[in-house]
């Protein structure tokens, strides 16, 4: 598992999660990790969902705070860097264009 290699800390109350598939209970996560998109670096605080088969998931609190913009006919997705500069990023079949440094 990645997380195996990262420093985890205990989350003070368990975060629930609900899912089509069940609940969720996130009681680990790490903090600060740095994420590359499209050769930019941002950070995010993530959880830990053991056994879910996911390796990412930045959801609307993370897209907010980096006035991401998803546009579905093209498929891509409008960051704004803490730099200042917006970063593209063109989703194609697959989601491989992500990836944690």
């Amino acid at each position: 598992m990645l997380h195996s290699k990262l420093e985890t800390q205990n989350l003070q109350v368990p975060y629930h999660i609900e899912s089509p598939g069940g609940e969720i209970i996130s009681r680990n996560f790490v903090d600060r990790v740095p994420i590359l998109i499209e050769e930019a670096t941002f950070c995010a605080n993530l959880l830990i969902l053991d056994k879910m088969g996911l390796d990412v998931i930045l959801g609307m609190n993370w897209l907010g705070k980096h006035d991401g913009v998803i546009k579905c006919g093209p498929r891509t997705i409008d960051h704004l860097h803490p730099s200042g500069s917006r970063v593209l990023l063109s989703l194609f079949p697959r989601w491989n264009l992500i990836s944690m440094l």
